[in-house]
């Protein structure tokens, strides 16, 4: 089955980060069970979709909420990624999970009474496909590293702590992609989260060259021929941006206005120790330098600087709707 034929007899369900999809040219034994496609993007506010906010240009998202279902007081379950994306994938609390902070690792996951959301899937006969960030790790006294459930996988990284057996690797299948990546981003710190990663940059480099260009084309050629036509498909698709680093390619910077960009309030970082942000400094030294210089930096910024920031946030929004609507 070809891409297009796929998406032609397609109907979108939701847009929480789960699309339901029906396609009457894949033959299934039942006749009955849907394609499940799961999108997700990392870091992307609420407010970071054009049916919410006016500014933000998102058309294909905005359709799929116009057409579906948009939960506009949804919470996820922790505020750091690898608790949050624990919990989303195998349904339980990070409390429960043991998983709190992103240096935590789920233990022991044999041990659960249900296994993670793939393979869940693939247990009822659906085929099983996964691109882009998981961020789950490998815990420790688990089966190291696990698939947990794709039949098939591209990740954006290499042979760390968050490979995955048998996956296909950015680093192995494109290395110039990455160096030439690499060196565009140097500077811009762990995470890229940086100061200097956060000022982005216009990208200089070829869109595929980017780790969410890599996995949108692996994506995108998978449903072009990999497809089992025999089989509901469980499709997950999680892209790395609007995270920074906010170096973005240019056609996606003059989708703005920087003159129509509007000032954006900064938090008030001193005046609420009690908060979050309060116990971070407390508890991590990394963190609490990080957002010390994080501090300083937003401080020092003119109007135009942060505007500038706010625009390459929403442009990384903007391509990503581009590779969904694709």
């Amino acid at each position: 089955m070809k891409r297009r034929e796929f998406l032609q007899y397609s109907s979108a369900a939701t847009t929480a980060g789960v699309l339901l999809a029906r396609s009457d040219s894949v033959a299934r034994s039942d006749g009955a069970r849907p394609n499940i496609i799961f999108l997700m993007t990392d870091q992307q506010r609420w407010d970071a979709l054009g049916v919410v906010n006016p500014h933000v240009k998102t058309p294909n998202l905005d359709r799929l909420a116009e057409s579906g279902v948009r939960f506009s007081q949804a919470v996820c379950q922790a505020p750091l990624c690898v608790a949050s994306r624990n919990s989303l994938m195998f349904g339980y609390y990070p409390s429960q999970l043991g998983v709190r902070t992103n240096e935590d690792g789920l233990r022991d996951e044999d041990c659960l009474p249900s296994p993670p959301l793939p393979e869940i899937l693939r247990q009822a006969g659906y085929q099983t496909a996964g691109f882009g960030k998981t961020h789950w790790g490998h815990g420790k006294g688990n089966p190291s590293p696990s698939r947990r459930g794709f039949e098939y996988r591209a990740v954006p990284h290499g042979r760390g702590e968050f490979y995955e057996e048998g996956s296909l690797i950015i680093t192995e299948d494109d290395p110039d992609g990455v160096n030439h990546y690499q060196k565009e981003t140097r500077g811009y710190g762990p995470g890229e989260e940086g100061v200097k990663g956060y000022i982005g940059c216009t990208s200089q480099i070829p869109n595929r060259e980017h780790r969410d260009g890599w996995i949108a084309e692996k994506c995108l050629g998978f449903l072009d021929s990999g497809v089992d036509p025999n089989r509901p498909l469980f499709l997950y698709l999680s892209f790395i941006k609007p995270h920074a680093g906010f170096n973005v390619p240019k056609e996606y910077e003059d989708l703005y206005d920087i003159e129509k960009i509007p000032d954006i309030p900064q938090p008030s970082w001193e005046s609420e120790p009690n908060t979050h942000l309060g116990a971070i400094d407390e508890s991590s030294d990394f963190l609490g330098d990080r957002y010390k210089e994080w501090r300083e930096a937003w401080s020092k910024m003119t109007s135009l600087e942060g505007r500038r920031t706010t625009l390459r946030y929403w442009a990384n929004c903007s391509w990503l709707d581009g590779y969904m609507g694709q």
